[in-house]
């Protein structure tokens, strides 16, 4: 499993480069439908081109996708974890969920699968006290990586 996580955020990687090739200029030379993005050149971190670059924008998927490498990273991806209720605490109106509930089992890697294709916060927030204890140490095990 670590090895097909590791393969996909590889491919996503890469296909950043195709934005590297952009002419520097103030607008996307392509299509693009998003609130806000900006594309840096890696090697020299230079703005290629953004729009709307310093809005502040929830980072809801971002730290999904964090969440599933440290959860892979974490070497316990066959371990199975109890659904507690500090796993269930936060919960926002009209959040994307797989549906946990207290005192279900799953293993890391379910968990891992709910957050890549469903989007469940509640599958991101079971791995973050798993693995940190609580919300403000995970972001600080994440903001450390």
């Amino acid at each position: 499993m670590r090895r097909i996580f590791s393969l996909f955020l590889a491919l996503a990687l890469s296909l950043s480069t195709l934005f590297t090739f952009a002419k520097a200029e103030d607008t996307a030379p392509f299509d693009l439908y998003a609130k806000a993005y900006a594309v840096i050149e890696t090697e020299t971190k230079a703005l290629i081109c953004s729009d709307n670059a310093e809005e502040k924008l929830p980072m809801a998927s971002t730290t999904k996708i964090m969440t599933c490498l440290m959860a892979v990273e974490s070497g316990d991806i066959g371990r199975s974890i109890t659904i507690t209720e500090e796993m269930l605490a936060y919960d926002e109106d009209g959040s994307t969920k797989l549906g946990l509930k207290l005192g279900d089992s799953s293993t890391i890697h379910e968990l891992v699968v709910g957050m890549l294709l469903l989007s469940g916060n509640d599958c991101a927030q079971a791995v973050a006290i798993y693995l940190g204890g609580t919300f403000e140490n995970f972001a600080s095990m994440m903001n450390e990586r």
